[in-house]
């Protein structure tokens, strides 16, 4: 499973991390937020997306450390 979508449907709308973002964004918009968080997992953690792509799970683990890079650079864009 490539990053961007084990983030898009994995992660983050299950834990409703985009629900804001994506309320006051267009399409394109939201593609550019998609891109630019796989952009900063990657960056930040990238064993956690290569778990992910590799097993096609989610694991507890994978899954806390992914929520907490989500929501730091949500945040950070807000």
């Amino acid at each position: 499973m490539p990053p961007a979508r084990a983030l898009k449907q994995l992660g983050a709308p299950s834990w409703q991390l985009l629900d804001e973002a994506a309320s006051n964004r267009g399409l394109e918009e939201m593609a550019v937020l998609l891109r630019e968080l796989t952009a900063h997992v990657r960056a930040e953690a990238p064993e956690l997306l290569s778990k992910v792509d590799s097993t096609g799970v989610l694991l507890d683990e994978t899954s806390t450390a992914l929520r907490a890079l989500v929501a730091a650079h949500l945040e950070a864009r807000a």
